[in-house]
């Protein structure tokens, strides 16, 4: 999933062509949510672990939300993503998809534009809905 997400990110900033916008946008949702998910992975475990699902869930905020917006708009969206992983959570599994949970709490706190730009063409949401 993070090859994939990785390669959809890649094409549709190709694809949108405003390189600056949406490359600070992936940038800062997967690097907030990977620092956020290591810091409460070494606080828990004492371990340094690269977290994969974070990866996958900055992609996510970072292709769903739209290019151009404020920067702390992505840094919210990933960080509560990354915090309802780890704290909302029934028999140690998350409740929420986490890129949803902090999409949505991020839209109801500030006013951000939803916007689902990374989706190319319909062969690559069928390829993802395969995996």
């Amino acid at each position: 999933m993070v090859l994939f997400l990785t390669i959809l990110a890649i094409w549709a900033g190709w694809q949108a062509g405003d390189y600056p916008a949406w490359l600070v946008s992936i940038s800062i949702s997967l690097l907030t949510a990977v620092i956020a998910d290591l810091i409460i992975g070494y606080s828990k475990d004492k371990k340094i672990v690269l977290p994969s699902s974070a990866v996958i869930t900055g992609l996510i905020v970072a292709l769903v939300m739209a290019p151009q917006q404020k920067i702390i708009y992505y840094i919210c969206a990933s960080s509560l993503a990354i915090f309802s992983k780890h704290l909302l959570k029934i028999e140690k599994r998350h409740i929420f998809n986490p890129a949803n949970f902090g999409l949505l709490a991020t839209a109801v706190i500030f006013p951000i534009t939803l916007s689902w730009w990374g989706q190319v063409n319909n062969w690559w949401i069928a390829i993802a809905g395969i995996l």
